[in-house]
Order: structure tokens, then sequence, then C-alpha cells
């Protein structure tokens, strides 16, 4: 009988570790040039900050660009025809996989808790100005007709002013996710599948090729 205790006390400890919700906070603004981007996730009682990064030293970040220019030159030596028929069969073979892949993690992995917007935009010309200000509307009122239809969405605020007089670009959003680790571990499992097929395109290309 013990052992039945722990199974399900073990049991009730994982599910509740794959459970808990995760929120994901991002946050950006920018003003007079000037940008500043903060992205935090919240597990439980832990909260790690992820933005803004840590700058790494000079020599680590030369290192890093040269061995990363490296790799792109190696990748650059795949002939084109054999590149644009990888994509092609890729396309073809997991196309239908990638779209219910999207349409599951808005669906089922993300809920939207948050979503603050606010801008102020200004070219200095009146006709300009006023374009720019429909197309900034029509772009983040479009992609909020998308989160709603596609997940949850909590709260929103948008705040969108034009200055039809001098120059001005500046704004700022507040954005915060909520997920959980069964879900993450669903929509992995499902890319992973993604990921093995062209893989496997992958090495057929070569060997053919």
């Amino acid at each position: 009988m013990t052992a039945v205790y722990i199974v399900l006390i073990i049991a009730a400890v994982i599910a509740l570790i794959i459970f808990i919700p995760i929120d994901a906070a991002f946050s950006v603004s920018y003003a007079e040039k000037n940008a500043d981007v903060r992205l935090t996730v919240k597990y439980f009682p832990i909260k790690l900050s992820i933005l803004p990064a840590k700058v790494k030293k000079d020599a680590e970040k030369a290192a890093d660009d040269a061995e990363k220019e490296k790799k792109d030159i190696e990748k650059s030596k795949r002939p084109l025809s054999q590149t644009v028929e990888l994509a092609r069969e890729v396309i073809d073979v997991t196309w239908d996989d990638i779209k219910k892949l999207i349409r599951d993690l808005f669906a089922r992995t993300l809920a939207v808790k948050k979503f603050y917007v606010s801008a102020k935009i200004g070219t200095g010309d009146a006709m300009y100005t006023g374009i720019a200000y429909g197309a900034a509307n029509a772009f983040i009122y479009g992609l909020l007709g998308f989160i709603d239809n596609h997940t949850r969405l909590d709260d929103w605020r948008v705040d969108i002013d034009a200055d039809y007089n001098g120059f001005v670009i500046e704004g700022g959003a507040d954005i915060t996710v909520r997920t959980r680790i069964s879900s993450v571990l669903v929509i992995g499992f499902k890319a992973a599948i993604i990921l093995l097929k062209i893989l496997k395109i992958n090495r057929r290309l070569k060997n053919n090729g």
C-alpha cells in the first residue's frame, strides 16, 4: 500500500509541475532613438530575466562571430539547385504539418493575458502622417483580430496617436503570454516529427547528389 501512495505522490508532483502556468512578459519601448527590450519568464516562485542579456566580452563575441561566419561559408557551399530542391520537397511534405502546428500553437498552447500597445507617430508631413497612422492602426487591430480568433485574449489596450505638426516616432508594447509545460511538450513533440522529416529529405538529397 505504501508503494501505491508513493506512486500517487510522484504522479501528483509531476502533474503539478507540468500544469503550473508559465508567464512570459515581453516589453519594448522606443523614444528619441533609444530602445529598451525586456523579457521575463515567471514559473511559480521562479522569476527569470532573459532580456536584457549580459553583454559578452569583446574577445568572446569576436570568436563567436568568426565561428558563425565559418559555418555560414560551409553552408553556402551547397549547390543552389540542391537547396531549391530541398526547399520544394520540405514544403510539399511538411506544409500541412506546419500549418497544423501553428494552429495548435495558438489554439492549445498560448493564452494572451495582456496586450498593451501605445505609439505616437509624426512624419513632419500631415499627409504621410495620416497614411502611417492608418497603416499602424490597421496592422495592430488586424493582429488583435488574429489573436482573438485563434486563442484566448484576456486584456488589451491600444493607444495610437498622430502628431500632424512635428516629427516623432515613439511607442511601446507590453505583452504577457501564458502557457504550460504540458502544452509545450506536445508542441515540441510535433515540431520534432516535422524536423525529422526535413532531416530525412536532406539526407536523401545529399546521398543522391
